[in-house]
């Protein structure tokens, strides 16, 4: 696994290289400042392909203390929830938890595939029903008097990546949460690992007492900045990011570098998600210098990491921001059935939002940009809509 993210990080570093080598030899070299748009779009793409940081084994931590415990005490939890914020990829997250977890390797795993809640919210219960698949789930009978047998019978690992995805705030929306807490609470023979945002987990707590069903909540850390400049160092190193001044010694540049990290660690609040986005913004462009044998080579340099100015925001601006948070990314039909809407009265705003880059649009699915989520969390809060921790 190791020898793989090497080869795909020599990769990344290749490529950015080569890209940075094609601006040096264009014929009309980009000003200094912005990144070049095909620069840019390739950063964003590594960013998103770097792997899990390793501050996810605390989820794989939690995850198989739990299974441990439910696999040897007939009254242990059979559930966890891991937390992240609304902007963070809780389904990959997941997933690699499960990929790293020793306990689940015994296990039957079953997980619910889903790239978005179905068109037909009313459907969420019934697509749970047929993803959970009733086959893999056996009942514990109550006629086995005997506690190993029972335990014995505890066999089988059902993971829902994004609770959610499970409801939308409407009327109608809520019928899959209340089947995923009466089935965790029923079958008691199944483990069910779950994902959620904390914005959704403390409104599903207000409103249904979800903790109260589906057992522990495990927090995801902040990174500080060491981790945070761990984690970037592929890209980093692959797009030739200078730090410090040309010339300066080697303990000024480190020492620049150690600042700039932790200040990006402060702003982002150690999200990795905020972290990447404003890592990027803040990259300047250096036109390229020719060299005295004329060669010429391009520079990124960085600038100190800030979060981006917001708009000026309606009300009903943050009624809109918050269902995105809420729900951790919706199409325009559920966002304006969320708000009680119609479509055409909400997609003006959200037209707005999309060019203000305060949300952004993939596959379909709109979300809040991670470089404006540290603003907002402190705007809706000071708005008095519940926010999560």
């Amino acid at each position: 696994m190791i020898d793989k993210f090497k080869l795909r990080f020599w990769k990344l570093r290749v490529k950015f290289k080569d890209l940075l080598q094609a601006e040096a030899e264009s014929e009309s070299p980009k000003a200094a400042g912005k990144l070049p748009a095909d620069m840019a779009l390739n950063l964003s793409q590594a960013l998103i392909n770097l792997p899990s940081h390793a501050s996810g084994e605390t989820a794989v931590d939690a995850l198989n203390t739990a299974l441990v415990q439910w696999r040897e005490n007939i009254n242990a939890p059979n559930s966890l929830v891991i937390l992240g914020a609304p902007v963070m990829p809780l389904s990959r997250i997941l997933s690699d938890t499960i990929g790293i977890s020793k306990e689940e390797n015994i296990l039957q795993v079953r997980t619910v595939q889903w790239e978005a809640r179905p068109h037909e919210y009313a459907n969420i219960q019934n697509y749970l029903k047929n993803e959970i698949n009733s086959e893999l789930i056996i009942p514990e009978k109550e006629d086995i008097s005997d506690t190993q047998e029972r335990l014995e019978a505890r066999n089988s690992l059902v993971v829902i990546s994004r609770l959610d995805w499970c409801f939308l705030r409407c009327i109608g929306g809520f019928e899959g949460i209340e089947f995923i807490r009466n089935i965790v609470f029923a079958e008691q023979s199944c483990f069910w690992l779950i994902g959620c945002n904390t914005w959704a987990w403390q409104y599903l707590d207000f409103i249904y007492q979800v903790s109260a069903y589906l057992g522990s909540a495990v927090s995801l850390p902040n990174l500080s900045g060491e981790e945070l400049q761990e984690w970037l160092k592929p890209v980093v190193e692959g797009a030739n990011v200078e730090f410090g001044d040309d010339g300066g010694s080697e303990d000024g540049v480190s020492q620049e570098r150690e600042l700039y990290f932790e200040q990006l660690a402060g702003v982002s609040q150690g999200m990795t998600s905020v972290a990447a986005a404003l890592w990027l913004r803040s990259l300047r462009y250096e036109a390229p210098v020719p060299d005295a044998d004329g060669a010429t080579t391009p520079k990124l340099k960085l600038d100190k990491p800030n979060l981006p100015d917001l708009p000026n925001l309606l009300s009903q601006d943050h009624y809109l921001l918050y269902s995105l948070l809420l729900h951790g990314g919706m199409s325009l039909a559920h966002l304006a059935a969320s708000m009680g809407k119609s479509i055409s009265a909400v997609k003006p705003r959200v037209q707005f939002l999309l060019q203000s880059g305060v949300i952004e649009r993939e596959q379909n699915l709109l979300g809040v940009n991670p470089a404006h989520y540290p603003k907002l969390k402190i705007i809706l809060d000071t708005n008095n809509f519940l926010v999560g921790k």
